[in-house]
C-alpha cells in the first residue's frame, strides 16, 4: 500500500505544467471572396488573450487508506472540473467616409450665375456619426477604458472656416494690380441625399425640379455653414450606405477682377457621442 500512494503522488507531480505568461496576439484570418481564409493582410481586427487557469482532473488517493494499513482502499476520481471561459467581442466604431471629385476647378468666361453638380460624398458606419462643416468644436473619441467597455470622449476645435473664394493671383501676371476689392467669388451650396450614387456629372430633370433658384435661400452661402454639424443615426440605411450629392452656385459679378480663385472646404467626421 505504500508504493502505491507514493506512485500516485509522483504522477501528480510530474503532469503538473508550468505557470507560464500564455498572455499574447493571436494569428487572424480574413475570409476574401474568391480567395477564402488569408492572413488578416490590413490589420482589420486584433485577437488578444491573456488570463491563464491551469489545473487537471486527477485520481487520488482514497483519505480512508493508511500507510502500511490493511485493507487495500482504491484511489477515487474527484468530481468533474467545471471551467468558465469568458468569450466577449468588443466591436469597435468603423466609419467608411469617401468624397468623389473632391478637386474642383472652374473656368469663367464672363459674369454671371453658374451652377453644377459639385463632390459627392459616400458614408457608411456602424455606428452614429457626426459631420463638422468648416470650423467648429465637436466631442470626438480619444481613448478606450477596457474595465467598462466605453469609448472616452474630449471636445475640441477642428477645421479651417469656409469663406468665399478669394482671388489668389492674376493669369495676366499684373502683380502689382490687386484687382477691385473684396477680390472674392460668391459661393454657395446645396444637395441632396441618396441611398444610390447619383450620376456625378449630368444633372436629371428630377435633379433639376428640386434645385433652387440663383440666389435663393435654399441655397447655403459658405460661411453660412461654419459649425453646422450633420447627425446620422444608427440605422439599416447608414450601414448599407448613403450618399450625398453637392451642387455648387457661382455669383461672378462684372466687377470681379480677373485672375484664379481658390478656397478649400473642411468635413470632419466621427462617431456621435
Amino acid at each position: 500500500m505504500r508504493n502505491f500512494v507514493i506512485g500516485i503522488a509522483l504522477i501528480a507531480m510530474l503532469v503538473v505544467p508550468a505557470l507560464a505568461d500564455d498572455t499574447g496576439y493571436h494569428e487572424v484570418y480574413e475570409f476574401e471572396a474568391g480567395v477564402g481564409w488569408v492572413i488578416n493582410p490590413e490589420q482589420h481586427a486584433e485577437l488578444y488573450g491573456t488570463e491563464s487557469e491551469h489545473n487537471q482532473y486527477r485520481w487520488e488517493s482514497n483519505p480512508a487508506a493508511m500507510i502500511c494499513q490493511p485493507p487495500y482502499y482504491a484511489p477515487e476520481p474527484e468530481p468533474p472540473h467545471t471551467k468558465i471561459i469568458y468569450d466577449e467581442a468588443v466591436l469597435f466604431p468603423w466609419i467608411d467616409f469617401n468624397v468623389y471629385e473632391r478637386d474642383l476647378h472652374w473656368d469663367i468666361f464672363k459674369p454671371g450665375c453658374f451652377m453644377g453638380k459639385a463632390f459627392q460624398v459616400f458614408m457608411r458606419a456602424n455606428t452614429p456619426i457626426q459631420i463638422l462643416f468648416g470650423c467648429g468644436y465637436m466631442y470626438f473619441p480619444v481613448g478606450f477604458d477596457p474595465v467598462e467597455n466605453e469609448i472616452i470622449w474630449e471636445e475640441d476645435f477642428f477645421g479651417q472656416c469656409l469663406t468665399d473664394k478669394i482671388r489668389i493671383k492674376s493669369i495676366l501676371g499684373k502683380v502689382d494690380n490687386p484687382g477691385t476689392p473684396p477680390d472674392e467669388i460668391a459661393e454657395c451650396l446645396w444637395w441632396y441625399p441618396a441611398t444610390s450614387r447619383p450620376d456625378p456629372h449630368v444633372i436629371s430633370a428630377d435633379e433639376l425640379a428640386m434645385i433652387p433658384p440663383c440666389g435663393d435661400d435654399g441655397w447655403w452661402c459658405v460661411d453660412e455653414l461654419n459649425g453646422m454639424t450633420w447627425t446620422y443615426a444608427d440605422s439599416e440605411e447608414l450601414h448599407a450606405g448613403w450618399w450625398v450629392q453637392f451642387f455648387e452656385e457661382l455669383l461672378v459679378e462684372h466687377c470681379d477682377s480677373e485672375g484664379k480663385y481658390y478656397k478649400e472646404i473642411h468635413m470632419t467626421i466621427c462617431p456621435d457621442p
